[in-house]
């Protein structure tokens, strides 16, 4: 993504507001990355996108669950 993102910052888009992708963790640079640049209806075709999601917080809540959803879930089932 660093190859992109240093592609991004030499061809900005119409969009003054455009985050720094530099600037910020993977996760949250691609989270900006579908804001900014992915916001009109279109086929997009990303090499690898769940590995900007490992470093977010969710991911890890998401992980846990799957792999003992009786934790979460005990309340509901008792």
């Amino acid at each position: 993504m660093h190859g992109w993102y240093s592609y991004l910052a030499d061809h900005p888009g119409g969009n003054p507001h455009e985050p720094d992708f530099h600037a910020m963790s993977h996760g949250e640079s691609f989270v900006a990355l579908l804001q900014h640049r992915f916001d009109t209806a279109g086929f997009y075709c990303l090499d690898e996108p769940e590995a900007a999601w490992e470093d977010l917080e969710v991911v890890h809540h998401w992980r846990t669950f799957l792999d003992r959803p009786d934790r979460f879930l005990r309340h509901l089932l008792d």
